[in-house]
């Protein structure tokens, strides 16, 4: 058994139905030594984007603080993120080489940051940027199969149990995410934030990632500044 993984889930009263935070914790794991689990901001509407979120902060396109600092952390993001189940990440093989299976998911979370935020900057993204998502998308694909079900057909992944799951999962959801229409994807507008959100709302006007932090700031800075 590889891990399991109890969820805890306490809401917020930010956005529409609250933010959530979510803060796992970890009972038994045998992917090797594993921190204190972070709780992850689920606030994106979109799991490829609150993959990008799984740092403090971005500071010039650097992420900051990182969240996903060993395997384990990977594996708890992808349960709180919705990718997997509890049973799902029970089953997982152990990573061969952990600490390679994590820089491949920081590599490839930087590079998604790298194609949307040059999307809503007007901009060319970096090529190596492209090249890394492409190559993670590819991997996601190949890795699915098409099964005849009663009715129909259904894509499942042909090995479920293969150690790069999580990751495969966020690829597939990128891969979601970049084949559509950018227009609601934005970034925070906090101070050194640069959190991604897709705003759901109705009139399109959300500016913060989470009104109960970075939104709060931006209030108290409009508050005292008004005050003087």
């Amino acid at each position: 058994m590889a891990a399991r993984v109890a969820p805890m889930q306490r809401p917020g009263p930010g956005l529409p139905g609250g933010d959530v935070t979510i803060k796992l914790s970890v009972t038994s794991y045998t992917g090797g030594p594993l921190t204190a689990v972070p709780a992850f901001g689920l606030v994106a509407n979109h799991p490829a984007l609150d993959f990008c979120n799984t740092v403090g902060e971005w500071a010039d396109g650097r992420p900051r603080r990182d969240k996903l600092v060993t395997h384990g952390h990977l594996l708890a993001w992808a349960r709180a993120a919705g990718l997997l189940t509890a049973a799902e990440a029970a089953g997982l093989r152990r990573p061969p080489a952990p600490a390679r299976l994590l820089a491949r998911a920081r590599g490839f979370r930087s590079a998604l940051y790298e194609l949307l935020t040059a999307a809503l900057s007007g901009r060319q993204p970096d090529a190596g940027a492209v090249s890394i998502v492409e190559a993670e998308v590819s991997r996601a694909h190949a890795a699915r199969r098409l099964e005849p079900v009663r009715g129909g057909y259904v894509w499942r992944w042909a090995d479920p149990a293969a150690a790069d799951r999580p990751l495969l999962e966020v690829a597939r959801a990128a891969a979601e995410l970049l084949d559509a229409p950018l227009e609601r994807v934005r970034r925070c507008g906090g101070d050194g934030c640069g959190w991604l959100f897709r705003d759901t709302s109705r009139g399109g006007r959300r500016r913060w990632c989470s009104m109960s932090t970075c939104g709060n700031t931006a209030k108290v800075r409009r508050f005292r500044g008004s005050d003087r």
